[in-house]
């Protein structure tokens, strides 16, 4: 018997008619007639008495279903599996974002795959740029999360959302009246900026540059979340991506939208020749679902 044949056999043998073992099935009822009669012919011996609708086992029957069972339970196991995995409602992944992400994208997003999937596991963690590229590097995790990453040959960067500049700034600021702030404006204010190595550092410093504003900051540092702590303890002022800024919400600190209207975008980073799961891809998906 092959597993069609013991898939039918044991339909038939719980449904005791061939038009619900059809249906339990997906296929036609004269599907299901033909099989029994030909593994009847082949094994020569009768395997149901046919009394009125029903189909009644006979004790050869009884004995190989006993042994067949197993082996329908196991081939319907796969099948729930297959569909489950299809369907992204089973499996594992890993995924890292840094602490810019973390909470104003990939945790949202995050929070929602896993309650709609409850037999779904999964592992989440913030970390630095670096830790981001190393874990997708060295495979320990499906999709890497940061904003405007450094190109690396071997990795795949894929854009999820935009979002833009800002300008954070401390309670009581003398410009905290100004709907919007300038890189003018921030000329003679102190100014807490990143270091000239970060990618965000870079754009801001070009920004500046395209409007002739000088960039003097009196203080660097290397993420815009620690920018934003000193703007909170009263330090100065800081240009710092909006989803960082996201992060701050019960802080002491305001934000105005920064002009020139500077751009960054959300990256989801994975290894160019290695195809992601669904499951992994499915979370991507809900990722795009942010407002």
């Amino acid at each position: 018997m092959n597993l069609r044949q013991i898939e039918i056999f044991c339909a038939v043998m719980q449904c005791r008619t061939t038009i619900a073992a059809a249906y339990e099935l997906g296929i036609s009822q004269p599907a299901v007639s033909n099989a029994i009669k030909q593994m009847e012919v082949r094994f020569g011996l009768p395997l149901f008495e046919r009394v009125g609708k029903r189909l009644v086992p006979t004790a050869e029957a009884e004995a190989l279903y006993y042994d067949a069972k197993p082996l329908y339970a196991m081939s319907q196991a796969i099948a729930n599996k297959l569909s489950d995995l299809r369907d992204t409602k089973h499996g594992y992944f890993r995924v890292v974002s840094t602490h810019a992400l973390a909470r104003t994208l990939v945790a949202p997003a995050f929070a929602r795959f896993i309650k709609q999937r409850p037999r779904v596991k999964g592992y989440v963690d913030a970390c630095p740029m670096e830790g981001v590229l190393e874990a997708i590097v060295s495979g320990f995790a499906a999709f890497g999360f940061a904003l405007m990453p450094a190109h690396r040959p071997g990795l795949n960067f894929q854009p999820l959302v935009e979002g833009s500049m800002v300008v954070a700034i401390p309670y009581g600021h003398p410009l905290a009246d100004h709907p919007s702030i300038s890189a003018t404006d921030l000329k003679s204010h102190t100014l807490i900026g990143l270091e000239p190595a970060s990618r965000i550092g870079h754009i801001i410093r070009q920004a500046f540059k395209s409007v002739d504003a000088p960039y003097s900051p009196l203080i660097e540092v290397r993420h815009c979340t620690m920018a934003c702590t000193l703007v909170e303890q009263g330090v100065g002022a800081a240009v710092v991506d909006g989803f960082s800024a996201a992060t701050t919400a019960g802080w002491k600190i305001e934000t105005r939208p920064f002009i020139p209207e500077t751009r960054v975008s959300a990256y989801a980073i994975s290894i160019d020749a290695k195809l992601p799961s669904r499951l992994a891809q499915g979370f991507i998906r809900e990722l795009q679902k942010t407002p």
